[in-house]
C-alpha cells in the first residue's frame, strides 16, 4: 500500500515566498504613503493650533506678537542679546503656561536663569515627519520678509524684530500672506525660544532649497561670502583662506534662509485667514516672494498657488 505524502516541495516553496515578497513590495509604498499622509495631517493640525493660539493672542493684545524682541538691529545670535521669539510669547494660548512662568523676562533668552524654560519640548511645534531630525526642536517658523534679509525693524512680512502688525493692517489681505511655515529642524542653537532664524524665515529663498551643512552648522547663502575678498581661483573661499581682518564683519546671523519640509515636493504653510495650504516647491519664485509680503499691493490669484 502507497503511502500518500503531504507538503511543499522545494519549489512550490519558493513559489510562495517570491509570491509574498512581491505582495509585500506592492503594499509596501502604499503603507508608506499612509503613513505619511497621517503625519502631513498631524502637521497641518499643529499650524491650525498656533493659527488659533495667534488669533488669541490678538483679540487679547489688539496686534500679533513680535517676531522677536530686541533692544537694537539687525538680529545678531550673542550671548548679550535678548531675543524672546514669538512662540514664548503665545505659550500661555498653547495652554503652556508652565513654562511660560518659568522664563524670565527681565533677563535675556540665553541667561542661564531661562534654560529651565527655553529647554522643554513642546509637541505643537514638532512634526512628525521632522521629529526625528537631529537638533529639531520646532518644525516651524514665522514669516519675517519676502526676501532674504537680515531679521530687522525695516521687514516686510507679518512677525519680524519688534513687530506690533494688526491683521487689519495686512492690506494684501489674511487670505494671501504667510503667517507661519515649517522649516528643517536641524542648527536650532537655543530651540523655539530664540526670536533668530530658528523661529524665522523668508520667502526670498525657494522652498527646500535652504541647505545646512550639519547639526550647529551655518546655512549656505550668497550672504556668508558678502564681506570676504573674491577668490583667485574663482572658488569659494574656505574659511581658513579668509584674511582675519575680514572675518569679524562676516557675521554668521545675517543669513536667515527659508521654509522647508521633510513631506514630498513642498510644505504646508499657515495664512492669515488660518487656512493652512500645502505649497509645492514649483511654486513660481515671484508668486511665493509676494506672499510672504504684507503690503506690496501685487495681486496674487488663488489659482497661483
Amino acid at each position: 500500500m502507497t503511502r500518500r505524502r503531504y507538503g511543499f516541495t522545494l519549489i512550490e516553496l519558493m513559489v510562495v515566498i517570491a509570491i509574498i515578497s512581491i505582495l509585500i513590495a506592492l503594499l509596501l509604498p502604499a503603507v508608506q504613503s499612509a503613513r505619511e499622509q497621517a503625519r502631513r495631517t498631524q502637521c497641518v493640525n499643529n499650524l491650525i493650533q498656533l493659527g488659533i493660539a495667534l488669533e488669541s493672542y490678538e483679540a487679547s493684545h489688539t496686534v500679533l506678537p513680535p517676531g522677536t524682541v530686541d533692544a537694537t538691529g539687525p538680529i545678531i545670535e550673542t550671548p548679550a542679546s535678548y531675543q524672546f521669539s514669538w512662540v514664548t510669547q503665545i505659550l500661555p494660548q498653547l495652554d503652556q503656561k508652565a513654562v511660560y512662568a518659568r522664563l524670565n523676562f527681565d533677563l535675556g533668552i540665553y541667561h542661564p536663569g531661562n534654560e529651565t524654560g527655553r529647554s522643554v519640548s513642546l509637541n505643537v511645534l514638532l512634526c512628525p515627519s521632522s521629529r526625528s531630525a537631529l537638533g529639531s526642536t520646532s518644525s516651524y517658523a514665522a514669516c519675517h520678509n519676502d526676501i532674504e534679509a537680515p531679521i530687522d525693524t525695516t521687514n516686510t512680512g507679518v512677525f519680524f524684530l519688534n513687530s506690533h502688525v494688526r491683521s487689519e493692517e495686512i492690506e494684501d489681505g489674511l487670505s494671501h500672506t504667510i503667517f507661519l511655515g515649517e522649516k528643517f529642524g536641524a542648527g536650532d542653537s537655543f530651540g523655539w525660544a530664540t526670536g533668530t532664524r530658528t523661529t524665522l524665515r523668508n520667502t526670498g529663498t525657494p522652498i527646500n532649497q535652504t541647505i545646512i551643512m550639519g547639526p550647529g552648522a551655518t546655512y549656505i547663502t550668497a550672504f556668508d561670502r558678502i564681506n570676504a575678498p573674491p577668490p583667485i581661483s574663482g572658488q569659494p573661499l574656505r574659511d581658513d583662506e579668509i584674511p582675519p581682518e575680514s572675518q569679524p564683519v562676516r557675521l554668521k546671523p545675517i543669513l536667515v534662509g527659508g521654509f522647508g519640509s521633510y513631506h514630498n515636493n513642498g510644505a504646508n504653510f499657515l495664512f492669515g485667514d488660518g487656512s493652512v495650504r500645502y505649497l509645492k516647491m514649483t511654486i513660481d519664485n515671484h508668486v511665493y516672494r509676494r506672499l510672504g509680503a504684507r503690503n506690496d499691493g501685487q495681486i496674487v490669484g488663488d489659482d497661483q498657488y
